[in-house]
C-alpha cells in the first residue's frame, strides 16, 4: 500500500497530473509548517494544521535509474527517469499512511501529496499567507 501511494505521489510531482478526490465535497485551508529537522536521520516533523503533524521520513522507492512510460492516442512515450531528480524532496509517514514532496525555497514551504487515503493537500491558486508568513495550502 505505501508504496502505490508513494508512486502515485511520484507521478503527480514530476508530470503535473492533477489529484483530485471526487467524495470529497469542502477543500480546507491549512499552513504548513516544519517543526524540527533532523537531517542526519532525514527526518522531519511537519504540523498540517492543529489536529494533524506529520512524523516524516525519506521515501526511496525506485532503483536508480527507471523508466515511466505513458500512452497518447497515437504513441507511446517512455521517460528516462533519475530517482535521484525526484526522491531528494519526497518523504512519508507511514502511520498515518502520508507520502507527500516537500519544496522550500525562497518562496516558502510548499507541500504536496497525500493524507491518509481519501485527502491530499496541495499549494492554494491563492497566494495566500498567515502571519507566520506560510504559504496557504488545500486539503481537498
Amino acid at each position: 500500500m505505501e508504496w502505490l501511494l508513494l508512486c502515485a505521489l511520484l507521478f503527480r510531482a514530476h508530470f503535473s497530473a492533477v489529484i483530485t478526490d471526487a467524495r470529497t465535497a469542502k477543500n480546507l485551508k491549512v499552513f504548513p509548517a516544519i517543526l524540527s529537522e533532523r537531517s542526519l536521520a532525514n527526518k522531519i516533523s511537519m504540523r498540517i494544521h492543529d489536529n494533524l503533524v506529520l512524523n516524516l521520513e525519506k521515501s526511496s522507492v525506485f532503483s536508480d535509474k527507471f523508466q515511466l512510460i505513458t500512452h497518447t492516442k497515437n504513441s507511446k512515450i517512455t521517460y528516462h527517469i533519475n530517482a535521484s531528480d525526484v526522491e531528494h524532496n519526497l518523504y512519508h509517514d507511514t502511520e498515518k499512511d502520508a507520502a507527500i514532496m516537500i519544496t522550500d525555497n525562497d518562496d516558502g514551504l510548499r507541500v504536496e501529496g497525500i493524507l491518509g487515503d481519501t485527502l491530499r493537500i496541495r499549494p492554494s491558486s491563492v497566494m495566500e499567507r498567515n502571519a507566520e508568513g506560510h504559504v496557504a495550502h488545500e486539503i481537498i
